[in-house]
């Protein structure tokens, strides 16, 4: 099969910046977490450590261990600070203010070293070469762009904490993430019709620009699947394209709830899922498939995470469910940014259903579930996390 080698060429670029990518995070992971008392000069987030046949786990907590080490350091400094000050008012808020600037510091490092893993399971999710040209080539760029997707959102973390409390600096950093995701939504639009026109002879016609064939109708006139078909199809998403080697299909149940997940059985409620809209119900659903995934794993592995990490995964899930959907034809095509961006929607699920008491705590926590699934809506062709998926 012939392949397009415009593809080639922007494949090998992408990957080139990404591999710039991987190396910078590491050295920023050294060089921010901590003094040189703790960290040594080149130190980095080092993926070749091996604990427990997770690598990348095993650097992440080998970093994470320098900075706890440098926030003890920059504690027990502001202590024999306040000593040498006495009573001296200014001198205790100067030191005040050189323990808030280290520990802005050592927060930051602690941002890249969670970026740092979360690249190192990306690298190896690339996995080995299909040996479909056009295929492998989509996946690699399709890895590049999602590593930028991290870096920017790591970026905008940062600026978060230079910003404190200033209006007009958090404002500034939104915009720029803003700018950033809107870069990064016109890459994956190329990758996408790259992929598209991969393996058409030289000269053909531009597949990309084509309209696709269309139901007839308005789309608000044509009948959503029901239930079962969306659930099927979700078990068929987790069956053949996340890589999970221990999952098994749940029962599946109607009763007079929401959504819900208990003794490997899938409930749901038919009369109250049809009155959502089409991303709502596949939130719901795929909230009660990650509670599947979950349970298949404890029991496989025994695994044990704390309840921030489970909440991480689940969103995780729902967002590789909701593209798979999408993929499938099953959910509506959405506008990037619009008010019908799946990740607002998400956003909007995420806020109505936290029912956190603080308002602050519960903007807080809402952003970083997005991230979460925007994380797993961009593995859809990837397959979900290796740490999740225990592949060999």
């Amino acid at each position: 099969m012939a392949t397009n080698p415009m593809f080639w060429r922007y494949t090998k670029a992408v990957m080139r910046e990404f591999t710039w990518r991987v190396v910078r995070f590491g050295v920023a992971a050294g060089a921010l977490c901590g003094s040189p008392a703790v960290l040594a000069q080149g130190d980095v987030f080092n993926s070749s450590t091996r604990t427990s046949g997770d690598p990348c786990q095993a650097a992440y907590n080998a970093a994470f261990a320098k900075i706890t080490a440098a926030s003890l350091q920059s504690d027990a400094q502001y202590q024999k600070d306040r000593i040498d000050c006495g009573n001296d008012r200014n001198c205790v808020a100067n030191a005040q203010q050189q323990r808030l600037a280290r520990e802005r510091q050592i927060n930051k490092g602690k941002i890249d070293v969670e970026t740092q893993r979360s690249l190192c399971y990306l690298q190896q999710q690339t996995g080995k070469p299909t040996g479909d040209p056009c295929q492998d080539a989509y996946r690699q760029a399709s890895t590049s762009v999602l590593a930028e997707s991290l870096e920017s959102d790591a970026q905008y973390k940062k600026d978060r904490l230079d910003c404190a409390n200033n209006p007009d600096c958090v404002r500034g950093a939104q915009q720029r993430r803003l700018a950033g995701e809107r870069q990064i939504a016109k890459e994956r639009i190329d990758i996408d019709a790259q992929r598209l026109n991969c393996g058409q002879p030289a000269g053909s016609r531009d597949l990309s620009r084509e309209e696709p064939n269309r139901p007839q109708g308005r789309p608000q006139d044509r009948k959503q699947p029901d239930d079962r078909t969306m659930l099927a199809e979700m078990d068929d998403c987790l069956r053949n394209g996340s890589k999970l080697v221990y999952y098994s299909s749940p029962q599946m149940m109607e009763y007079q709830g929401t959504a819900a997940y208990a003794d490997s059985t899938i409930l749901y409620n038919p009369s109250f899922l049809d009155r959502q809209p089409p991303y709502i119900r596949a939130f719901w659903l795929g909230g009660a498939f990650a509670a599947h995934v979950q349970n298949l794993e404890s029991r496989r592995y025994d695994v044990r995470r704390n309840e921030r990490t489970l909440m991480g995964v689940s969103d995780l899930i729902i967002g590789f469910l909701a593209h798979c959907l999408l993929d499938k034809g099953l959910l509506p095509k959405t506008e990037n940014l619009a008010p019908d961006d799946p990740r607002l929607q998400f956003e909007g699920f995420v806020r109505i259903n936290q029912g956190q008491n603080s308002p602050a705590d519960a903007w807080r926590r809402a952003e970083v579930r997005v991230n979460d699934f925007n994380h797993g809506w961009a593995l859809e062709y990837l397959g979900l996390p290796r740490a999740l998926t225990h592949e060999p």
